[in-house]
Order: C-alpha cells, then structure tokens, then sequence
C-alpha cells in the first residue's frame, strides 16, 4: 500500500503493515493450472526420472478429474519406452492408438515415438511430448526440486507434483472400473 507523506505516518505502523503485505501476499505450496486445451503442443525436458514422475502425476490428475466420456488419453512410444506407460492400460480414458474422429478432448503422450501428422493438426488434441525439441507452446523443464513452466506470455517455478509408477498403477487400476459404456 501507498503510504502518505513521511510526517504524517508512524515508522512503526508502516513497517508493520509492509511486513504484513509481504508476509501474506504469498501463499506458499500452492498448485499451479495448465490448461491443455489451450495448447496444442507441451514439451517436457530435463531430467528424466523427474519428468516421468510429474508426468504420470500429470496424467492421474486429469483422469481423476475429467470422466473418460470428456477425455481420451493415448501415447505413442517406442519398444525401448512403452514398459514405462504400460500402467495406461488400465485407465478407463486409455485407447492404445491415436486417431479417428471424436469430440472428447484427447491428449496424446508422445516418448520416444512421433505422433502422425493428422493428430498434430486436430484442433481438439494436445500433444505432450517427453524430451521434446519440438518447442512446444508451453515448455516443462523439470528437475527433482523444480519445474519451470515456459509459455509465450510468462515463465513461473513451481514444486512438481510426481508419481511413481506403482501409484499410478494403483490410481489408474481405482479408475478402471469407471469405463464409459458402449453404444450397441
């Protein structure tokens, strides 16, 4: 806040307020939002353990709170990588291949593997690519303390979220019940 003049104010009561401001301006722990549909491409790169981690933490988010009937979740990897997300399976959103008309939002999970050029240009898929060079709108770089969020309008740090492989295994497993009934 803007203090008056110099005379007018008590040191003390200024300096209190002003400690006050700055103690009670931050909140700290809080999470940060991405909201995915507003980018076609996000590239996650840094250290890989840690990216594997905020990514499967990443992918339990959405499929905790998005039903399989909003979200289709897929990835494209390689046989050097796909044990990694072999958890997906269980997932009610999962479908093993990306691709075909659909008016869910799908978010396609690309490591090690390229995401045909038809999924790249549908304006209701966003891709999130591990290691990506691609230079996606919005850039993860990830350590084990930190993730920095680069996008075109700002930067910001945050403390990333992270699963292991076995408790995403158990949260994807929880959900797999949750299967949107088919149409015959």
């Amino acid at each position: 806040p803007e203090f008056g003049v110099d005379e007018e104010v008590d040191p003390i009561t200024v300096s209190a307020v002003r400690g006050l401001v700055d103690r009670r301006s931050r909140v700290a722990d809080l999470p940060i939002t991405v909201a995915l549909r507003g980018f076609r491409l996000v590239t996650v790169d840094g250290e890989r353990n840690a990216a594997l981690a905020l990514l499967r933490s990443m992918i339990c988010q959405l499929a905790v709170l998005h039903g399989p009937d909003c979200l289709v979740i897929t990835a494209v990897v390689t046989p050097k990588t796909e044990s990694e997300w072999d958890w997906l399976k269980w997932l009610p959103h999962y479908r093993p291949a990306p691709g075909g008309p659909d008016t869910r939002h799908t978010v396609v999970l690309v490591d090690g593997g390229t995401a045909p050029a038809d999924v790249l240009d549908n304006a209701s898929v966003t891709v999130v690519e591990l290691d990506g060079t691609s230079g996606g709108a919005l850039a993860l770089r990830v350590d084990d303390d930190r993730v920095m969020a680069t996008s075109r309008l700002e930067t910001s740090c945050a403390q990333p979220d992270s699963l292991s492989r076995v408790e995403a295994t158990g949260c994807a497993r929880r959900l797999a019940r949750h299967r949107v009934a088919d149409a015959a």
